[in-house]
């Protein structure tokens, strides 16, 4: 799993000339499993993928926010093009403007490190370890008569980058 860091300059780089004073965006890449077992039978299994962008951005000391899930160079920049609009109209009734804190903007890399990668165990070992609960419950299948077994893994991806200089991986 990647993330289009370009992708991410480019909405911050379209706010700004579009007429942000500031401008932040996050792009962010999920994929999911699920897989169940009901009384020993196998339930459905679930595999999803997902990606999407939002956008922050300070017009005339308003805030618009943007979120999108078609990673188009030219839909984002119309929906920036409108978040812009909005939040200039929004501008026009602030009393107190939105400003953000003068931080030191830093650049980071953060991973959280799997002893095993997910994506590394196939399916069939997956509905395995489902099977081995339901084996190692077989004495007590009297008591549970109905047994619900769920597993479920997700991982995530971000990419975060703001017109201050920052940006987060």
């Amino acid at each position: 799993m990647t993330v289009d860091k370009d992708l991410v300059h480019f909405c911050v780089d379209s706010a700004l000339k579009n007429g942000a004073s500031y401008s932040e965006a996050r792009l962010v890449s999920t994929t999911e499993e699920g897989y169940i077992l009901k009384n020993g039978i196998p339930e459905s299994s679930v595999f999803a993928e997902g990606k999407g962008i939002g956008v922050r951005v300070i017009v005339d000391g308003a805030l618009g926010f943007l979120a999108i899930n078609k990673l188009e160079k030219k839909e984002i920049d119309a929906k920036i093009k409108d978040v812009i609009k909005m939040a200039r109209v929004a501008s026009r009734s602030v009393k107190a403007p939105n400003r953000l804190s003068e931080e030191k903007a830093c650049k980071d890399n953060w991973e959280v490190k799997a002893k095993t990668k997910l994506e590394d165990i196939s399916p069939q070992e997956k509905m395995k370890y489902l099977f081995d609960i339901e084996k190692n419950l077989s004495d007590f299948k009297s008591k549970l008569p109905s047994r619900f077994f769920q597993l479920a893994t997700s991982n995530t991806e971000k990419y975060y980058a703001n017109s201050d200089g920052a940006e987060l991986h």
